[in-house]
């Protein structure tokens, strides 16, 4: 029996379809992947199915008293006070139990007769409920989860108003594990979890004992984690029994049938075409003709393929910066607290660096340091007077209604709008896309439209804070591939190994930094002194 059915769902966005007469059903203990290009309305589905918007047309029917899970890629958790209290959340019933048990218990004392025991009853039957439901095991199960996310290590009792928003993903996502619902809906829950968690998560699902379904960019993770892929392909949901990689070469070899039989079609469109225009006008031949004119109406044409053009990046080059780019001594990272120790770093014009390290570490705070765009606590920060950086940071949500166009026209406000267009379009970015609001659009899209900023202009320096999340396998194909290229000086963050480990020369981790907590060094060489 399934616990989730849909028919003849449509949804689309004024002109825009998404989805069209959308047939499918998930069964129990199904664990669906769901793919599909940035853009083509993943996170749209989850919602609908969430029930967090609307949708068109069609029915979607859930099981009776089905349990959902849905993990937005923007957590909320401003109701709960430190992150414990979000993981007990999960918990809720349970321990509302025990807070009654523990009233009856303080009524005890003071009970007589009758009332005695009744209270007596009452805190029996709670007293087996609770031993049932696991209370003495609820400690360690969140714990256990908050380990292998990473909270453990920020502490349990640290304010939720003073996580950055990856470590509210992370909250959210073990409450929704602890809470082992029917159904978990997960959009990119990689996103922004290290190396180590992925894995953890990773175990985790392959074990999840109900049905999920997740949206997911990185092939290793699908693979190992989906039995069965839904994708979004020209506004069908088409469902594939299997592992993504066996998934990859079915649609390779469908694509390749589907080419080869809309050629045939064609083909004979052309032949019964020539024969029409040869023949309708001979009285001896145009009742043939006629015929085959309305069999030609009643064929049921083939579609071409649909192969979007990949998206392509390059990053203009600025004269080089003097050998030095940037030299920081003694300097302490954070706002009110260091986030790190005292850091010496020195980074050599055409050097190429990997900053990695759990959550909340001090990353971003480090880059935003290095640019310019937070003063350092203390030390001293020397940037070379001719580096021209690009900066593309974490996370940016736009809350007004420019669009994409008019957002990168700001930048290059000389350029003629085709050209504009252009830049966007090599960038992955349809027509009809960008002239769209920017907040309308997918966490992908909006990633391009700054990645589409950062191709205008020369430097000899780009500083990335994650520019992979929330792109699709293409655009991190062509994104790994322009910053190969790139020959100035490059800073990445980035949680995926398999993404910059082809691209830089060298490796920080700050998380050993971290633990060690004594004054560090950071040196990276340039070009000519790779290792």
């Amino acid at each position: 029996m399934s616990i989730l059915e849909i028919s003849d769902l449509s949804h689309g966005f004024s002109d825009r379809t998404l989805f069209q007469d959308v047939q499918i059903q998930l069964s129990p203990r199904e664990h669906v992947g769901l793919i599909g290009r940035n853009g083509v309305g993943k996170s749209t589905f989850l919602q609908i199915l969430s029930d967090q918007i609307s949708h068109d047309n069609g029915h979607v029917r859930w099981q009776t008293n089905a349990r959902l899970g849905y993990l937005t890629q923007h957590a909320d958790l401003s109701c709960f006070a430190t992150i414990r209290e979000a993981l007990q959340h999960a918990y809720q019933d349970i321990y509302e139990k025990e807070t009654r048990l523990n009233t009856i218990a303080e009524k005890l004392a003071t009970a007589q007769d009758r009332e005695l025991e009744r209270l007596l009853e009452r805190y029996a039957n709670l007293q087996e409920e609770l031993e049932h439901d696991g209370i003495y095991e609820l400690g360690a199960r969140i714990e256990s989860v908050a380990a292998g996310l990473g909270l453990l290590e920020l502490g349990l009792d640290r304010p939720v108003s003073n996580l950055s928003g990856g470590q509210r993903t992370k909250v959210l996502l073990g409450q929704l594990l602890l809470q082992e619902p029917d159904v978990l809906l997960l959009d990119e829950p990689t996103n922004f979890l290290d190396v180590n968690h992925v894995t953890w998560l990773k175990e985790y699902l392959q074990q999840y004992p109900q049905a999920f379904i997740v949206i997911s960019h990185e092939s290793d993770f699908l693979e190992n984690v989906a039995d069965v892929i839904w994708s979004i392909e020209n506004t069908r949901l088409i469902r594939y029994s299997g592992k993504f990689s066996a998934y990859l070469q079915y649609a390779k070899e469908r694509t390749a049938q589907q080419m080869q039989a809309y050629t045939r079609q064609q083909q004979d469109i052309k032949r019964t075409e020539e024969f029409i225009d040869k023949n309708i006008a001979r009285a001896s031949t145009t009742k043939r003709a006629q015929s085959r004119r309305k069999l030609l109406e009643k064929m049921d044409r083939i579609e071409v393929p649909a192969t979007a053009q990949p998206p392509s990046f390059h990053f203009q080059e600025a004269p080089p910066s003097g050998k030095i780019a940037i030299d920081a001594k003694k300097i302490q990272i954070g706002y009110k607290q260091p986030l790190l120790p005292e850091l010496d770093i020195l980074i050599e014009q055409g050097s190429k660096v990997a900053l990695v390290g759990c959550n909340g570490i001090g990353k971003s705070t480090l880059l935003k340091t290095l640019v310019g765009e937070h003063d350092p606590i203390s030390g001293v920060l020397h940037r070379d007077d001719k580096l021209k950086i690009g900066y593309f940071a974490q996370e940016i949500y736009e809350r007004e209604k420019i669009t994409p166009l008019e957002r990168v026209w700001e930048h290059v406000p000389d350029w003629p709008q085709q050209e504009v267009r252009k830049a966007l379009a090599r960038s992955g970015l349809k027509q009809e896309h960008i002239t769209q609001p920017i907040r309308s659009l997918s966490g992908g899209e909006q990633a391009k439209v700054r990645l589409c900023i950062l191709t205008l202009r020369k430097y000899n320096a780009l500083v990335l804070d994650e520019p992979t999340n929330h792109l699709d396998h293409a655009s991190r194909d062509a994104l790994q591939k322009a910053l190969r290229k790139f020959r100035g000086t490059l800073i990445l963050v980035s949680h995926e190994p398999p993404f910059y480990q082809s691209i830089v020369d060298f490796t920080a981790d700050l998380e050993t930094l971290y633990s060690r907590g004594l004054p560090e060094r950071i040196v990276a060489h340039g070009a000519n002194k790779r290792r």
